[in-house]
C-alpha cells in the first residue's frame, strides 16, 4: 500500500505554530507534492552518475 504522505502532517503543523503561523488542509498535499519532485530530482541526478544511493549534493 501507498503511503499518502511523505511528511508528518503533525510535525509540519508544529514547526508553523511555533513560527506563528497555521496551515491551511490542502497545503500539506502541496508540499508531500514539493517533496515527491525534489526526491525523484535527485533520484534520477544519482541514476545519472551511475550511483543507487541519493547523497546530499542531489538535492
Amino acid at each position: 500500500m501507498e503511503q499518502k504522505y511523505l511528511i508528518t502532517r503533525g510535525r509540519v503543523k508544529l514547526f508553523l505554530q511555533q513560527n506563528g503561523m497555521r496551515i491551511a488542509n490542502e497545503t500539506y498535499e502541496a508540499i508531500n507534492e514539493k517533496l515527491k519532485s525534489i526526491l525523484m530530482d535527485a533520484v534520477k541526478r544519482a541514476e545519472k552518475n551511475k550511483r543507487s544511493t541519493v547523497l546530499p549534493h542531489d538535492l
